[in-house]
């Protein structure tokens, strides 16, 4: 797979991937080491877990179109978990 690629979808597509990976580790894995974390707390670190990957496309691959379609999926996931969370609908 060339991680150096430049496109918007290829963002998206990370930005949909890494946190659902992230998650679906801790939420299995912290049973296993007697880790107790909300459920809240495993979907905010895994929207966090992004983040790294996403300044890694931006600042030393240069890929700006990765990038953006990276932050629109960690924006959205962010809204709808303060929605969700904060109930402001």
């Amino acid at each position: 797979m060339n991680w150096k690629k430049d496109h918007f979808g290829y963002g998206i597509l990370l930005g949909l991937i890494i946190p659902i990976v992230i998650y679906s580790i801790l939420h299995f894995l912290a049973p296993l080491v007697n880790l107790q974390l909300r459920d809240s707390t495993t979907e905010l670190i895994s929207i966090f877990a992004a983040l790294p990957l996403f300044r890694y496309f931006i600042v030393n691959l240069e890929a700006e179109k990765t990038g953006r379609g990276m932050l629109l999926v960690i924006f959205v996931y962010a809204i709808f978990f303060c929605i969700r969370e904060f109930n402001m609908f």
